[in-house]
C-alpha cells in the first residue's frame, strides 16, 4: 500500500503474544513513513478501510524539514502503531 500511496516504510516493529494459548492473539506493528500530507492521508484511510480488521492505537505526524522553503512540498514523517488480531492454525493451538 506505501508503493501506491507515494508513502516509504521505514522502521518496522512487530510484537506477537507468543505466549498467549488464544485462537485470536493480537499483533502490534509499529512503524514509521515518509511522505507527503496526502500520500499519508491515503494510506491511514487504506489501513482502516482494507478488508483486515486492523486497529490504528498511535499515529504521529511531524514535518521532516520545518525549515524547508515554502514552494516545496512538505515531506512527512509519521509513526503509528497498528494492532490486529491473529487466528493461529489449529495446529498452533493444540498443546
Amino acid at each position: 500500500m506505501g508503493e501506491r500511496t507515494g508513502v516509504t516504510i521505514g522502521a518496522l516493529d512487530i510484537r506477537v503474544d507468543s505466549g498467549a494459548s488464544q485462537a485470536f492473539v493480537p499483533v502490534r506493528i509499529h512503524a514509521t513513513a515518509v511522505g507527503d500530507i496526502q500520500g499519508l492521508g491515503s494510506f491511514v484511510a487504506g489501513l482502516e478501510g482494507g478488508a483486515l480488521a486492523l486497529t490504528i492505537r498511535a499515529l504521529s505526524i511531524d514535518a521532516a524539514d520545518g525549515a524547508a522553503p515554502p514552494n516545496r512540498a512538505e515531506v512527512l514523517n509519521a509513526e503509528l502503531t497498528v494492532e490486529s488480531p491473529w487466528r493461529r492454525g489449529a495446529m498452533e493451538t493444540s498443546p
